[in-house]
């Protein structure tokens, strides 16, 4: 599978969860997806309030969304360019191989928040 059709996959599928998002609040559905880290080791990991903080940017509250998560708020516009420019060239631009590896930690993290 080309680097190309794997972009245009993952673009097309956090496209479709951001538009869920839109109707869809984390807060009164009582979690969608429960992170697995709170549920084994009872601790809250880096990623804890994503799917929050996205629901607060997609309503605009960018204030909100930024106490919720950080880390989520800076990583979906990185991840949103970096598929867009894999749909376009076919390659991965934007990052090298050192790079790669904490973006896809942060992608992990993110998914499962």
């Amino acid at each position: 599978m080309s680097y190309r059709t794997i972009s245009l996959f993952s673009l097309s599928i956090l496209t479709i969860v951001m538009v869920l998002m839109v109707y869809i609040n984390p807060e009164q559905v009582g979690g969608i997806i429960r992170c697995p880290v709170v549920r084994l080791v009872h601790l809250k990991c880096p990623g804890c309030g994503s799917l929050r903080a996205i629901y607060s940017i997609l309503h605009g509250d960018i204030v909100t969304a930024l106490k919720l998560n950080f880390l989520a708020v800076i990583l979906l516009p990185v991840i949103f360019i970096s598929l867009i420019i894999g749909i376009i060239s076919g390659e991965d631009k934007l990052f090298t191989a050192p790079q790669a590896k904490l973006f896809i930690m942060g992608f992990i993290v993110f998914c499962f928040s």
